[in-house]
């Protein structure tokens, strides 16, 4: 065959090399180039009805690589932005920002030195991890390449130039940065300064200054989640009811999967776009949501500082400097140009000093802050071992192995029929010496007690070392071993709305923890008391006291305001008998209120604008919000009535009034005024407000991306109401119920916002019509499922 196609000389060089001859066998012979390389990743996807892929594929690398091409589709501008923030580059290719938000956001993330927190918590990722982060970057880039080359503009970041290829690191970082609390306190950390600093502060108002301290609490990001346990469930089985509040817009969205590796892994649910795994969701054996939790991951520590010497402070005794570390930000100037704004940020061993209204830098005192999730870099690790869990025991194994949830509680339910919750959120490690110190303060001192009961903080002294986090080999130094944490297992129910773990059972209530994970015996929220209803009242749960699937949707979604049957009545009595006061209309809209918040609920505005009114009245004259006072024997029913006539009344004034500023009918359907913008669409919402006590909870939030929201502006700085009514950007995201029975899981749910981030998308708006009319989806897990609902299936390949 040789000599017939290239002559003696070819045998003789086979011959004479067999290297020469294996050569020539491959690379001439035939005439032909060399077959293209298997590609490196190839993940087969399905997608079915709402744009929702289920990716299957034969390693790590590669259902990484189908997830990040999928997500990019979908997110390529929300992943984009997100990950410039966790990088620090908002000011490098957006200039500071309005307020200078984003020159702050760069300062916290640089001063506290996160790139390189990122890199060696990458390089402890174990080589699965490792593999689907490294997918994940290559199929992000892989749709980025086509969508460019293709010269379409189907995505609102076109042509930005900080829309670029991304690496696995820059993934981790997207992660990473979720895990902190800290870098959202850039106002708090600049505007700390000794007193003979020259830093200009001037950047930081007030208004930065509350921004630090909301984030300090999470607040805006809550949820409810129940685990119903198999003497509750109609089916023996565990059902879950997931369903967190969270925005609509910007990078903080959820994006909906399932990710299969066949004998491995087969998980479906949620994460924040950009982050690979799945953070919320089911397997055939588990089921878990997650709630905010109530614990405190920041812990401000009060430095008594050098009679001589402000960047001195004492510890036991001795004086140790404030370390003063410089950063350099790059910003972009209206001119285009990029220069580097230097600036400095201050540390004790504890953290970084830190200032709020009341918590300045004094000549005597600073503040310091230790986030407990400094060194945690499991947080990855941590889920994508829930998602391989085939029990209850192997999800409690996976919390008790990695211990590394950032701030968060776990709701979780079994095949079996166990309902389990665990705030494995991380806090800090103190002392029993500390501990019982603080007690002391908080008992004797007002400043310590209003900064634990209004702001979540317990500031504990920096002078000494007994109040420092104890590092006794838990997964994450310095943090609570899981044995310290809160827990518990039950075949009814527990269930969480964000406030602390004492009730996450009604029937077994929980004490005894540390003081970070919130406080116990004290008034709960009302929507966590409208939980409790829901999940107690006999109505609820149908006619044999079993809850099925159908109960848990009607009540969730029932939109029972508990402060219209806390106060409503009361209101009633009071308009009319001062009818003086008020057009006869205004006490019959009341009377005619049903008491819920549907897309029908008449007088739901009037009612809602006098809770807004009467509560920042209480404020302003110090009175009392409740007649009947909070006891801890029924915390359910406490506090409850009106606190005093004269405000009430004032309040029902004001709300009639700013109706009426707003060209609102004081008896309009809620649906009327409240409504969702997707795009061009507008669509009436149902749902409460944090102050109306509804379980199915929506609110107004801003975007933290450049990308598309609909702008509105207030009517009164104490109210919701704006020009555009109560547009809804915030709250209820992903709804799910789920349900275990002898065929295995079921499950039905709603993204309320839509797969896409794009508006002109069919998956921007096509949930959120199903959600108005609560008319649940089927979530489709089985094979047989996932083949009756598919739209297309292609195979993505590269690498």
């Amino acid at each position: 065959m040789l000599a017939g196609k290239f002559g003696p000389l070819a045998t003789t060089a086979c011959l004479a090399s067999l290297a020469a001859c294996t050569a020539i066998d491959s690379v001439s012979l035939f005439e032909q180039p060399a077959p293209e390389p298997e590609p490196k990743y190839r993940a087969e996807i399905t997608e079915t009805e709402f744009g929702i892929p289920h990716i299957v594929a034969a390693d790590y690398g590669s259902l990484g690589f189908g997830e990040g091409y999928m997500a990019a589709s979908d997110h390529v501008c929300n992943i984009s932005h997100i990950t410039m923030r966790a990088k620090g580059e908002l000011s490098r290719y957006l200039g500071p920002g309005e307020d200078n938000e984003n020159f702050l956001s760069d300062y916290a993330v640089r001063g506290l030195g996160l790139l390189q927190r990122y890199e060696v918590g990458y390089d402890k990722q174990s080589e699965e991890l490792q593999g689907l982060l490294e997918g994940y970057a290559a199929g992000f880039n892989k749709y980025l390449a086509e969508y460019e080359a293709s010269g379409e503009e189907i995505h609102w970041c076109h042509g930005e130039d900080w829309v670029q290829p991304l690496s696995s690191r820059d993934i981790y970082a997207r992660a990473r940065y979720t895990a902190e609390t800290l870098p959202r306190l850039g106002g708090a950390l600049f505007a700390a300064a000794p007193p003979t600093a020259s830093q200009d502060a001037k950047i930081v108002d007030d208004k930065i200054l509350k921004a630090s301290l909301d984030a300090i609490t999470q607040r805006g990001f809550g949820s409810n989640a129940w685990a119903i346990g198999s003497e509750w469930s109609e089916s023996g089985g565990g059902m879950l009811l997931a369903n967190p509040h969270y925005p609509w817009f910007g990078s903080n969205r959820f994006w909906e999967k399932q990710l299969t590796i066949p004998g491995e892994i087969n998980a479906y649910g949620v994460s924040l776009i950009g982050t690979p795994g799945v953070l919320i969701g089911f397997n055939k054996d588990i089921g878990w949501s997650h709630t905010v939790s109530a614990s405190q991951r920041l812990v401000p520590y009060a430095l008594t500082l050098s009679d001589s010497d402000p960047m001195k402070y004492y510890f036991d005794g001795e004086q140790r400097d404030i370390e003063a570390r410089a950063v350099n930000i790059p910003v972009k100037g209206s001119d285009g140009e990029i220069t580097d704004q230097p600036a400095t940020m201050y540390f004790s061993h504890q953290g970084p000093i830190v200032m709020f209204p009341g918590m300045d830098w004094t000549e005597t005192r600073a503040f310091a802050m230790r986030d407990a999730n400094r060194d945690n870099d499991n947080t990855l690790a941590q889920w994508f071992a829930m998602g391989r869990a085939d029990s209850m025991d192997s999800l409690i194994d996976a919390h008790r192995q990695w211990n590394a949830l950032p701030w968060v509680n776990t709701i979780a339910t079994s095949r079996e029929g166990h309902a389990t919750y665990i705030d494995n959120s991380t806090v800090g490690h103190l002392s029993e010496e500390a501990i019982a110190a603080w007690k002391q303060s908080y008992a004797n001192n007002p400043t310590i007690k209003q900064a634990y009961d209004d702001r979540r903080l317990t500031i504990l002294d920096g002078s000494k070392s007994e109040n420092d986090f104890l590092e006794d080999g838990a997964p994450i130094p310095g943090t609570a071993p899981f044995d310290h944490r809160p827990r518990i297992t039950r075949r009814d129910y527990v269930f969480n709305a964000n406030d602390s773990y004492w009730l996450s059972s009604p029937r077994e209530p929980l004490t005894g923890f540390s003081p970070l994970y919130g406080p116990t015996e004290t008034a709960r929220s009302l929507r966590t008391r409208m939980n409790v209803l829901h999940l107690e009242r006999p109505s609820s749960n149908g006619t044999n006291s079993k809850w099925s699937m159908e109960d848990i949707q009607t009540a969730i979604l029932s939109n029972e305001s508990y402060s219209a049957d806390v106060f409503k009545a009361e209101l009633i009595t009071l308009c009319e008998a001062n009818t003086d006061r008020f057009d006869a209309r205004v006490c019959d809209t009341l009377a005619a209120y049903d008491g819920h918040l549907n897309i029908e609920s008449t007088g739901a505005a009037l009612f809602r604008e006098w809770l807004y009114a009467y509560r920042v009245l209480s404020e302003q004259t110090d009175t009392p919000l409740f007649s009947t006072p909070f006891s801890a024997d029924d915390p359910v029913n406490t506090p409850s009535g009106i606190g005093n006539d004269d405000t009430a009344l004032t309040a029902l004034e004001s709300a009639v009034e700013i109706l009426s500023k707003a060209h609102i009918a004081i008896d309009a359907p809620l649906g009327d005024v409240q409504i969702a913008i997707r795009g061009d669409k507008r669509i009436p919402m149902h749902g409460g407000f944090g102050i109306e006590g509804n379980a199915n909870l929506i609110d107004q939030r801003g975007n933290d991306t450049t990308g598309p929201f609909p702008k509105s502006n207030e009517i009164e700085p104490y109210s919701n109401l704006t020009d555009k009514g109560y547009p809804v950007s915030g709250g209820t995201s992903f709804i799910m119920t789920l349900s275990y029975d002898e065929n295995g899981p079921a499950a039905e749910a709603f993204l309320t916002y839509g797969q896409s981030g794009e508006p002109d998308d069919e998956n921007y708006s096509d949930q959120t019509k199903l959600f108005a009319q609560k008319a649940w989806r089927k979530v489709r897990f089985s094979p047989e499922d996932i083949a009756e609902g598919a739209v297309r299936t292609f195979v993505v390949e590269g690498g």
